[in-house]
């Protein structure tokens, strides 16, 4: 609620305390802690602290794989915000691997049209379009599929739906596509 609220510091005190606190208090390798340094790592993600952000959501996938297990959607959820640490460094090939990891979690655990899904493809296509560009065969096919889900629970005309049909518009165009283009 902070973050959303734009006080991140005071998100990341409020967080930093919470971790502390349950350190003392709870098992070592607890999936709480995990919650918690997932949600520290995603505000400092927001303000720019990548190297620390990234060791905690290392810390927070490990418990989670213990915790939760390897398939997982919050292990998902984990690779998904690992793979977002990532592309804010430019890192693209590392983040294909995790939102990869993070597609296939969601594709084994979640429903076919689940939200999750139409995320870890988007995610997927916005770190292959980074490193390879706008040519990659596969990228109208992550897209496409996400603007499939994503209209069928948001609506044609969401933000999130109209995000994922800009992409898709934009690499239909540039692989020369048009006539597919003009149809979505």
């Amino acid at each position: 609620m902070l973050l959303t609220a734009g006080r991140v510091d005071d998100a990341e005190a409020q967080l930093r305390r919470s971790i502390e606190v349950m350190n003392e208090t709870l098992p070592a390798g607890d999936a709480r802690i995990a919650a918690a340094a997932s949600n520290l790592a995603s505000v400092l993600d927001v303000k720019g602290e990548y190297a620390e952000a990234e060791r905690l959501h290392a810390t927070a996938l490990a418990i989670a794989r213990k915790t939760h297990g390897k398939g997982d959607p919050f292990t998902g959820g984990i690779y998904d915000n690992l793979g977002l640490n990532n592309m804010a460094q430019q890192r693209y090939a590392e983040a294909m691997i995790s939102h990869r990891r993070a597609l296939r979690i969601f594709e084994a655990a979640l429903p076919p049209d689940h939200p999750r899904i139409a995320t870890a493809l988007v995610n997927l296509a916005a770190a292959r379009r980074a490193k390879d560009g706008d040519g990659d065969a596969e990228l109208a096919a992550l897209l496409a599929r996400a603007v499939e889900i994503r209209a069928a629970l948001l609506g044609r005309l969401h933000f999130d739906t109209l995000q994922a049909r800009r992409m898709l518009l934009e690499v239909l165009r540039a692989q020369g596509r048009d006539d597919e283009a003009a149809v979505h």
